[in-house]
């Protein structure tokens, strides 16, 4: 699979489908303790708020998407353990 190559996953989804519905690129990763960025008011902003694995940041802004990359990059090692430890892998 291609996530065990990957350090983080990006999800920058804007669609209204995702404030109440699932992705599956959010699940695997999640389930693989990847950090992820995800756009806030969505299901997946829920679900990130229950271990602290990555951050949100505010959808359709591309600056605080930018912004939360480079957060994410410089606390990566406490973003992965979070992950990490969230994962049943």
């Amino acid at each position: 699979t291609l996530y065990r190559f990957l350090h983080a996953v990006m999800i920058p989804y804007t669609h209204q489908h995702f404030n109440e519905g699932t992705s599956n690129v959010f699940t695997e990763a999640a389930a693989l303790g990847k950090p992820v960025v995800v756009s806030d008011a969505t299901w997946m902003s829920n679900e990130l708020k229950k271990y602290g694995g990555g951050l949100e940041f505010k959808k359709g802004d591309v600056e605080d998407f930018a912004a939360k990359i480079i957060a994410l990059t410089e606390d990566y090692d406490s973003f992965s353990r979070k992950a990490a430890a969230f994962s049943p892998v």
